[in-house]
């Protein structure tokens, strides 16, 4: 159910690109499990085009493909 949780709160909630990381660091230091966490982090950057442009310049196409399935 948390991992559920993770998921639709990186969904729903929309961040700025490489936004994530420090939010995440935030949830980790007020205690959040690290399986939803990885959750979230899975499910945030794939919101948007502009998200999937940044990430796959860092990540390279294959990487990059295989975190936008």
């Amino acid at each position: 159910m948390a991992n559920l949780t993770g998921v639709l709160f990186g969904v729903f909630m929309y961040f700025p690109t490489l936004m994530e990381g420090p939010i995440a660091k935030i949830f980790l230091e007020l205690g959040m499990a690290r399986g939803p966490l990885l959750a979230y982090l899975l499910a945030d950057p794939e919101l948007s085009i502009q998200s999937i442009l940044v990430t796959r310049k860092y990540l390279g196409d294959k990487r990059n493909i295989f975190l936008c399935y």
